[in-house]
């Protein structure tokens, strides 16, 4: 089975480290990969974190996530990701750095340099710096006739009176006393309330710190929770419209006002639903026939006795298997913008006496914006690139759809995005993406009536679902000449989920370093012929496949071919012919004479 080791990528991190605000709530996304695919824990320091408790474990396909709840600043600490599979374990580390306000600066305060009109002040650091270097300090002083702290009330003309013996003199002069301002004026009033939005108001602070408000700070929370969220940070107006609210979900907002010197305190709203500010009407009255002939006839009957606090949008007549000329027989119900859509339909009304009967049949449209589509999905998912698929909604609001919108956002974002905003097709090709990223999309119909209800997909992460393949095997040489060889080699075992799109021949001179590329054009085949050699050089070659994730690892290089035209050994003579058989045989007599007389006199001894 092919193997690859795990890894963990921690490209989405600054540094290596992770900030985070105290009293936040925040996800920390780590991309993990891995064949088979790993298992993971997270540490702080030595200590292993659970799926429970303020911190914990979540995991999903291709990612894990770290949900840290109300962030405190001893959470700060190196934390180590261990993701192990049956091809070896990987550790990654980083630091998660809480930021907060500062602590009390250190004393006792040192005076120096007193003068008449002038002090010099000096303290030490604060013993917890909040994260963050501490960029500014502010010095506040108290009268001591009364031991207590100047306030903005202080502030206006001052009479200064100097006497000696030759008289006195009288001088106004004017103080200004600045501060962050007071808290705006409430009530907040919620000026609209709808499922999704609520449009707020507030009045500026009647103490504005002795300078211009620069901006206000508006922030919300579901009551459920405890951490507030902020909305918005450079607020101008004394109105504020906070939207993407979930349906049903009771919230809370706070304003805070900001000048020069720094934020004030807030006024917090009354807790608030995000729903229709209004309900469904009332019961109109019974239905009375007024006139009718033949083929017709006439209802009436009283309005409600509530409108449910909007404005009655019209009245809908039910069909029934059967109606008699019968006021009770007739019945009616009523609509507005809370109630459910209807489908619209052919409706028949019969109305019958003794001297026969008589059928009206009507046609019923609803006119609205569409509903939602149906089945998002999201499938050909790699690293920078997906496609979405959509079914068209199953309610149209009695108009044709015209278009689609696309829209995206990154699941550590609250914003949404236009992907695509005039699409007349079913399907998308969504580009342009970030790897790693973990994105959902969503989709909305549009008729002419408006832009109808969203269907969102379900989180993906954008990786690619193939890795690079294995080497292909040890290159051979077939066939060789002085400029010239064809190199064989054979697939590699596992093409990484990807088919190969090519190989990469490439050769080294044995009396150089270098390797140099072979081919320029597209090699599909196992064999290629290698041109442009040196006669008499020695060469080895090694091969490289290519998928859509990359290049693989080279193959091992073959042993050594030295560039040379081919010299084969000579074949056997041809069959022997006898041409003369006396001389042969009397050649052959002398030869055997010669070389038994040769030995002969080898072996006799000397005198």
């Amino acid at each position: 089975m092919y193997k690859l080791l795990p890894d963990c990528n921690l490209s989405n991190l600054h540094d290596g480290c992770c900030t985070v605000k105290e009293g936040s709530t925040t996800r920390i996304n780590i991309p993990v990969s891995g064949i088979p695919y790993p298992s993971v824990i997270w540490k702080k320091g030595d200590m292993v974190l659970g799926d429970t408790g303020r911190m914990c474990v979540e995991a999903s396909p291709g990612v894990t996530t770290l949900l840290l709840r109300d962030c405190q600043r001893a959470d700060a600490d190196t934390f180590t990701i261990v993701a192990k599979n049956s091809a070896g374990l990987k550790e990654c580390k980083f630091q998660l750095k809480v930021v907060g306000k500062p602590g009390i600066c250190t004393g006792p305060i040192k005076f120096s340099e007193i003068t008449a009109d002038g002090i010099t002040l000096e303290w030490g650091p604060p013993t917890d710096d909040g994260g963050a270097e501490v960029s500014n300090y502010i010095v506040e002083k108290r009268r001591t006739t009364d031991n207590k702290w100047i306030k903005r009330t202080d502030g206006g003309q001052y009479s200064v009176t100097g006497k000696n013996l030759l008289g006195t003199v009288t001088e106004t002069i004017t103080v200004l006393v600045h501060d962050i301002p007071g808290p705006p004026i409430g009530p907040i009033k919620l000026e609209e309330v709808s499922c999704d939005h609520v449009i707020m108001s507030w009045e500026p602070p009647e103490n504005d710190g002795g300078v211009p408000i620069n901006n206000y700070i508006v922030e919300m929370r579901e009551t459920t929770g405890t951490s507030w969220v902020e909305l918005a940070a450079t607020v101008i107006r004394t109105t504020f419209k906070a939207v993407r609210l979930t349906t049903g979900t009771q919230y809370q907002f706070r304003v805070k006002a900001q000048n020069r010197y720094g934020i004030g305190p807030c006024i917090i709203s009354e807790p608030v639903f995000a729903a229709y500010p209004f309900d469904v009407p009332g019961q109109p009255g019974s239905p009375v026939v007024t006139s009718f002939n033949r083929d017709s006839m006439v209802l009436s009957w009283n309005e409600p006795s509530s409108d449910g606090g909007s404005p009655i949008l019209g009245y809908h007549l039910e069909d029934t298997a059967k109606l008699e000329i019968k006021t009770s027989d007739f019945h009616t119900t009523l609509t507005n913008k809370d109630s459910l859509r209807r489908d619209g339909g052919a409706f028949t009304l019969t109305a019958s006496n003794p001297g026969g009967f008589a059928k009206f049949t009507f046609n019923v449209k609803v006119l609205d914006r569409p509903g939602p589509p149906d089945s998002l999905t999201v499938t050909d998912i790699a690293a920078e690139k997906c496609v979405l698929n959509w079914i068209h909604p199953a309610h149209d609001g009695g108009a044709k759809i015209e278009y689609f919108i696309i829209q995206r956002r990154e699941t550590s974002r609250l914003a949404w995005t236009n992907v695509a905003t005039d699409l007349q097709a079913n399907r998308f090709k969504v580009t342009k993406l970030l790897k790693g990223n973990e994105y959902i999309f969503r989709v909305m119909a549009v008729n002419k009536y408006g832009v109808g209800e969203p269907v969102e997909s379900v989180p993906v992460i954008c990786t690619n679902p193939y890795v690079p393949s294995d080497p292909p095997s040890q290159p051979e040489v077939t066939t060789i000449t002085k400029d010239s060889m064809v190199v064989c080699w054979e697939r590699p075992e596992h093409d990484g989920g990807s088919r190969i799109n090519t190989y990469i021949i490439e050769r080294r001179d044995k009396t150089g370093l270098r390797w140099v590329k072979c081919n320029k054009r597209t090699v599909t085949d196992l064999r290629y012929k290698v041109s442009g050699l040196t006669l008499g050089h020695e060469y080895e070659f090694r091969i490289f496949a290519e998928n859509n994730a990359g290049l693989s690892q080279p193959s091992l290089s073959s042993p050594f071919y030295k560039a040379v035209d081919t010299i084969f050994q000579p074949g056997p003579p041809g069959n022997p012919r006898v041409l003369d058989t006396t001389n042969v045989l009397i050649e052959t007599f002398f030869w055997l004479l010669r070389k038994l007389a040769g030995k002969m006199l080898a072996h006799t001894p000397l005198n």
